[in-house]
C-alpha cells in the first residue's frame, strides 16, 4: 500500500473507532430510534455506511478478479468528479438518496454486532487493499455510483466525507 492510500486509511479507520466510542454508552433504544419518519436512525446511519464500504469491496473484487483489464490512471477527470462530490456532500441542504442496490436498511440493529461487523468490513477491505499493487491504487479502479470512475485513494477520500456526513445524521437522530 502506497503511503498515501496507508496515511487516508488510518484516517478512516481511526474515525470509524471514534464514533463507534461515542456511541458506546448510548442505549439501543436512542441509537435505534429516528428523530423524524422520513430520517435514519443512528444505527440505520451505520449500516448504510457498512453496506456502501462492502459494496465497494464487491466492486472491487469482481472488476479486479480478472484482471480488470486496461485500467486508467486516474487523473484530472477523477480528480474533477472527486471535487465535485466533496462540494455536494458538504451541503448539508443537498439530499442524497441511497442507491438501490444498497437495498433496505434493518429498523434495528445490535450495537455490539454492528461495531463487529464494520471492523470485520473494514478488516477485509484493508487486506484486499495490501494485495493491489500501486498501479492498480493508481488507476481509476473504483466506481462511485453517481460520480464516476476513481483511484483507491479517492475512494478512500469519499468514505471520509460519506462518513462524515451520516456521522451529523446520526448525532442529530440521538439529539446531539
Amino acid at each position: 500500500m502506497t503511503a498515501k492510500v496507508q496515511k487516508l486509511w488510518d484516517k478512516i479507520e481511526q474515525q470509524r473507532v471514534r464514533v463507534f466510542q461515542e456511541l458506546e454508552n448510548v442505549g439501543t433504544s436512542l441509537l435505534n430510534r429516528k428523530a423524524s419518519p422520513e430520517t435514519w436512525s443512528a444505527h440505520q446511519n451505520l449500516e448504510h455506511l457498512l453496506k456502501a464500504e462492502a459494496s465497494s469491496l464487491s466492486y472491487l473484487q469482481k472488476k479486479l478478479s480478472s484482471g480488470g483489464g486496461d485500467i486508467p490512471k486516474a487523473g484530472f477527470k477523477s480528480w474533477g468528479r472527486r471535487f465535485l462530490l466533496r462540494v455536494a456532500f458538504a451541503l448539508p441542504t443537498l439530499k442524497f438518496k441511497a442507491p438501490q442496490y444498497l437495498g433496505d436498511l434493518p429498523e434495528s440493529s445490535d450495537f455490539n454486532d454492528l461495531n463487529k461487523r464494520f471492523a470485520t468490513q473494514r478488516a477485509d477491505l484493508k487486506a484486499f487493499l495490501d494485495t493491489m499493487s500501486n498501479d492498480l491504487l493508481e488507476g481509476e479502479v473504483w466506481k462511485h455510483a453517481r460520480a464516476g470512475k476513481m483511484s483507491i485513494a479517492q475512494m478512500l477520500d469519499f468514505f471520509e466525507d460519506h462518513f462524515d456526513r451520516h456521522e451529523r445524521q446520526l448525532k442529530k437522530a440521538i439529539g446531539k
